[in-house]
C-alpha cells in the first residue's frame, strides 16, 4: 500500500521550520522538534500548559522503571523494564489581565517554530491577541547544552504592542506527568521546598527506586519574584514581569536535573550531593 507525504514544514539547510500552527500534527511536531544532549531528551511540547492534544516527555539516560505484567507467555519474563517519563522542567505559564495563555483557546497570529541544528536552540514565536484586544509578541526559547549536561535553559521575551502592564508568570517542576504507554505515573515525591530564586524538588521511582533531583532559578531585570506554590508532585514559583510598550521584557529560567546513582546513600545525603554537583546559581548568574 502506497504512502503519500504530507509536508507541512519548510526546507532549510540547517533548521526545521513550522510557519503557522498545525494542531492536528502536534505530537508529530513535538517529536520532530525535540532536543537531546546524550544526558537527557525533551519533547517539544509547549511550556505554557497547552490543553490540546500533546504528549509531554523528558527522559534521562539510565533512568528506567519496571512493571510486572498480569500474565506472560511460557518462558517469557513477566517483568518489563523501560525508559520512564520523568518530570516536566519546562513549565512557564503566562497570564495577562486574568487571561491565561493557551494556544488551544487563545487567539494568536504569526506562529513560527524552529529548531536550529547548528546551535541546538528551539524557538517558538507568535503574537498573542487577548480577549480584551491587547496584543504582544511572545517568544519561547529552550536549550539543552552539550557542554553542561544536567542543565536546561529557557528564555521568555515578551513585547507588548500599544500598551504597558504586567505579565504573571508561574514557573515550576512537575513530577506528575504520566507515562504514555501505561497511562500511569511512576514517581513519588520525597522532597520539595522553596529557594531564594526558585524551587527544588526530588522524587523516587515507584518500582526501581531511582532518584532524581531538580531545581530552578528565575532571573530578569524587570522581574519581581512572588510566592512559592506546591502540590503533591509539583514545586513552583510565581513572579510578575513588568511590560513596557514596544519594549522587550525577558524572563530567564535556569534548571538543573540530576540522577542519584549510588543507591546506598540516604535520601537527604544523596540529594545534597547532586545539588552540590549541579548548582543552579553557577549557570544562572
Amino acid at each position: 500500500m502506497g504512502k503519500t507525504a504530507d509536508p507541512y514544514l519548510e526546507l532549510d539547510p540547517w533548521r526545521i521550520v513550522e510557519r503557522g500552527f498545525h494542531p492536528e500534527k502536534s505530537r508529530v511536531s513535538e517529536s520532530l522538534f525535540c532536543q537531546a544532549n546524550e544526558y537527557m531528551g525533551t519533547r517539544a511540547y509547549f511550556e505554557e500548559s497547552y490543553s490540546g492534544d500533546t504528549l509531554p516527555g523528558t527522559y534521562l539516560n539510565g533512568v528506567f522503571e519496571e512493571r510486572v505484567l498480569d500474565k506472560s507467555y511460557k518462558s517469557v519474563p513477566n517483568r518489563v523494564r523501560f525508559m520512564v517519563n520523568t518530570l516536566d522542567w519546562t513549565r512557564l505559564s503566562v497570564t495577562v489581565e486574568g487571561e491565561r495563555l493557551d494556544l488551544a483557546r487563545c487567539a494568536f497570529r504569526d506562529f513560527e517554530r524552529s529548531l536550529d541544528f547548528r546551535t541546538g536552540l528551539l524557538t517558538r514565536s507568535f503574537v498573542w491577541v487577548t480577549a480584551s484586544g491587547r496584543e504582544f509578541e511572545v517568544r519561547f526559547e529552550r536549550l539543552l547544552p552539550m557542554a553542561s549536561a544536567g542543565f536546561a535553559f529557557q528564555r521568555l521575551p515578551l513585547r507588548p504592542l500599544g500598551f504597558s502592564g504586567e505579565a504573571e508568570i508561574e514557573a515550576g517542576l512537575d513530577f506528575s506527568v504520566p507515562h504514555e504507554a501505561y497511562r500511569a505515573n511512576f514517581w513519588n515525591c520525597v522532597m520539595k521546598r522553596s529557594t531564594d530564586r526558585g524551587a527544588e524538588i526530588a522524587a523516587k521511582s515507584i518500582a526501581t527506586g531511582q532518584r532524581l533531583y531538580a531545581a530552578f532559578e528565575l532571573h530578569g531585570e524587570r522581574l519581581v519574584r512572588g510566592g512559592y506554590r506546591q502540590s503533591e508532585k509539583y514545586a513552583g514559583r510565581r513572579a510578575v514581569l513588568e511590560l513596557r510598550d514596544r519594549e522587550v521584557s525577558v524572563l530567564e529560567k535556569v534548571s538543573a536535573i540530576g540522577a542519584v546513582r549510588d543507591r546506598s546513600m540516604p535520601d537527604e545525603e544523596a540529594f545534597a550531593a547532586v545539588r552540590s554537583a549541579l548548582p543552579v546559581s553557577r549557570a544562572g548568574g
